[in-house]
């Protein structure tokens, strides 16, 4: 099968042209994959980041997330937590996310 596959990171704005570039070949021609290409742009990298920190929280005895989700540049989240189970601000730290958008 005729394939370009492009593989790695790229910001979001080159995956943009590269998409316009693969509808632009010709037909019949080979496919221009770039499925394997990571968004790296900011916002891609801050949702990463906050989805690693919401498994994170799941993860953890005594804390149930009920509820999540980003807007307008800040993160919410709400649940419940047992008195005993980890302090989630805590495990905030060394995540990415950053603490004044929760």
């Amino acid at each position: 099968e005729d394939r370009i596959v492009a593989e790695g990171e790229a910001p979001d704005t080159w995956i943009d042209r590269a998409r316009a570039a693969a509808r632009q070949l010709e037909a019949g021609g080979p496919v221009f994959d770039i499925s394997k290409v990571r968004d790296v742009s900011p916002e891609a990298r801050a949702a990463e980041h906050w989805q690693a920190y919401v498994s994170r929280l799941e993860a953890q005895p005594g804390i149930i997330v009920a509820q999540q989700t980003a807007r307008g540049g800040h993160f919410y989240i709400s649940g419940l937590r047992d008195p005993q189970a980890a302090d989630p601000q805590a495990l905030l730290s060394g995540t990415g996310v950053d603490p004044a958008r929760v």
